[in-house]
Order: C-alpha cells, then sequence, then structure tokens
C-alpha cells in the first residue's frame, strides 16, 4: 500500500480516536479500491497546525465518511460534520455538494437518533455489521463515496 498524496482525496475520514486501528485498515482497503481517503494520521504534518489542514480538505474532498464504532461520536466528529453541513448548504447553491455517509463499525450499535445530528440520521448509512470483510457493506461505501447508486452489489460466490 502506497502513502497517498496531498493532492485531491475523495473522501474525508472521521472517527474516533477509539476506532482510529480499524479506521486506518478501511483507509487501506479504500486506497487499494482506487479511492483516494484523507486519514489524519496519513496527512497531517508534525509540528504543523492541524485545524487549516482539516477545513482545507473538508472544502475540497467529494464526501465525509463519517464512522461510528465503539469510540461513539466525539466532539472532532461534530466540528467536522458542521463543516460538512456548511459545504452541503453552499453546495445547493453553486452545485458542488458534498456527501456524507455515516459508517457504521463492526460491533457498534446505531446510535440513538435523538442524541445525532439531524442531518446525519436522515442520511442513508453504510452498516459493517460483523466484520470489514463484508463485501456488499464496503461496495456500497465506495459508491456512496463516488456519488453512484450501488445497485444489486456483489453476488456471494455459488459453490
Amino acid at each position: 500500500m502506497s502513502q497517498p498524496s496531498d493532492s485531491h482525496h475523495d473522501v474525508f475520514l472521521s472517527h474516533s480516536s477509539v476506532d482510529k486501528l480499524i479506521v486506518e485498515d478501511l483507509a487501506g482497503r479504500l486506497l487499494d479500491a482506487g479511492i483516494t481517503p484523507w486519514l489524519d494520521k496519513w496527512n497531517l504534518v508534525p509540528g504543523e497546525p492541524w485545524q487549516p489542514a482539516i477545513e482545507d480538505v473538508l472544502m475540497n474532498c467529494d464526501a465525509i465518511a463519517v464512522f461510528i464504532g465503539a469510540g461513539s461520536l466525539g466532539p472532532w466528529h461534530h466540528e467536522e460534520m458542521r463543516a460538512a453541513i456548511a459545504r452541503q448548504v453552499e453546495g445547493r447553491q453553486r452545485e458542488r455538494r458534498i456527501r456524507v455517509i455515516p459508517v457504521l463499525l463492526p460491533g457498534a450499535g446505531r446510535p440513538d437518533s435523538t442524541r445525532m445530528p439531524p442531518f446525519l440520521a436522515k442520511n442513508t448509512w453504510v452498516v459493517f455489521s460483523d466484520t470489514l470483510d463484508d463485501p456488499g457493506a464496503f461496495h456500497r461505501l465506495v459508491c456512496g463515496i463516488r456519488g453512484l447508486p450501488p445497485g444489486p452489489g456483489p453476488r456471494p460466490a455459488r459453490t
């Protein structure tokens, strides 16, 4: 797996620090599938301010995947989602919207919708029920990032 470059990123990966390892695994899988993810660990330069970098990528990427796992929604999820909401509103006026994709990680229960930002609860979810090795969920995530309908998705191999 090669290191992502500083050029355009297809998707910003918003996650809790508790979920960092599983999100990094998924970021590698996205990279292998031809998707350029922005992951803080890969893209923030040590010793430089991180907030401007996050604001810049949120204003220029096509999608944000909001990962909900064991760590639930943290305070930076909310800040990143505020920036995504601003992009969605501006995008309606300028035809450059950002897709916000809620992603439920394996082992996490869907949060109570009354405790989530309303715009997140209303978006179509990608659910990895038991493992990241769910080809249907991964296909839906890739299609969401690319802005494509997922269709019937991958079919299980016949034996």
